[in-house]
């Protein structure tokens, strides 16, 4: 399981499309829409740590060399807040199945806590694993601000 913890801190794209969403006039469906947009800038810059590996490709000319993702991803939102970023990513990455994990932030010490029955993913991965992986990052992200 690659845990990899990517931080956009600074990207003019999503600063732009979170400036007109934080606006206190910005209708619904313009907010609906800009948060699909940056799922999609996250899907790209994402995708640029995937592992490929190398396939031979008939086309009708010859054999060629192409790429394909070493692994199926999956597109697991964080309940409720995630779930329009994830729309964009599935947007981007349409290879990818769906599942989610609840989590809700402690107040008291900022980590994630599971929502109990929240488990659910359309194929059976190693959910454990999933959610360990997932509590690493947050737990991390929480350090890294907490330090910052």
């Amino acid at each position: 399981m690659n845990d990899t913890l990517i931080l956009l801190d600074g990207h003019a794209l999503i600063e732009h499309k979170l400036g007109q969403m934080r606006h206190k006039d910005c209708p619904s469906e313009l907010f609906r829409r800009r948060l699909r947009e940056v799922g999609m800038i996250l899907a790209a810059v994402v995708s640029d740590h995937l592992s490929v590996t190398s396939i031979d490709i008939p086309t009708p000319l010859e054999i060629t060399q192409g790429k394909k993702l070493s692994t199926h991803p999956v597109i697991i939102p964080i309940l409720r807040a995630g779930l329009g970023l994830a729309e964009g990513i599935a947007a981007v990455i349409t290879e990818a199945d769906w599942g989610h994990i609840g989590l809700k932030r402690n107040e008291e010490n900022l980590l994630p806590e599971h929502l109990a029955g929240s488990r659910i993913l359309s194929k059976p991965y190693a959910v454990d694993e999933v959610e360990h992986s997932l509590r690493q990052l947050i737990a991390r992200r929480v350090e890294s601000l907490q330090n910052a």
